[in-house]
């Protein structure tokens, strides 16, 4: 729900974006995550092309058909990688109609978005870390009986 809404206001935010996908590492299955989009292995061409970026960075129409093949129409995207610790995420924002050039104002605010999200992410995952560690003390102590 989180990276929906992520997306969702991204798209709303950043002119000449009318399309995304937030993908977020899961390192119990070992590949990129997203609702309701196919899973990228760690192999994908995508997850290679951004390992090792930090910065958000565009892509033409033939380079984001080809790297975002079976995930969503493009024509144009800015890809944005976040990587904090052992947290990656991977954020594609896309023109699905054409090609943009963007100016850098737009790559400036992707990357200071990008930083938040990966603390936001952080965050909830530490949350519910300590819920799930809670609720197996309650189960062992007993005091929740099914």
């Amino acid at each position: 729900e989180f990276c929906t809404e992520i997306v969702k206001h991204l798209d709303y935010s950043v002119p000449d974006i009318d399309e995304g996908v937030l993908y977020v590492w899961n390192e119990f299955t070992e590949e990129f995550e997203s609702p309701y989009k196919p899973a990228l292995e760690k192999n994908h061409k995508l997850t290679a092309l951004v390992s090792g970026k930090t910065e958000s960075f565009s892509l033409g129409e033939k380079e984001s058909s080809e790297l975002l093949d079976g995930i969503i129409k493009v024509k144009c995207a800015i890809i944005s990688p976040i990587m904090r610790g052992s947290l990656a995420v991977i954020l594609a924002l896309v023109n699905t109609k054409k090609c943009v050039k963007y100016p850098q104002s737009t790559f400036d605010l992707l990357n200071s978005v990008s930083m938040q999200i990966s603390s936001a992410i952080e965050n909830i995952r530490a949350r519910q870390d300590i819920l799930a560690k809670q609720r197996f003390e309650r189960n062992r102590s007993g005091s929740i009986s099914w």
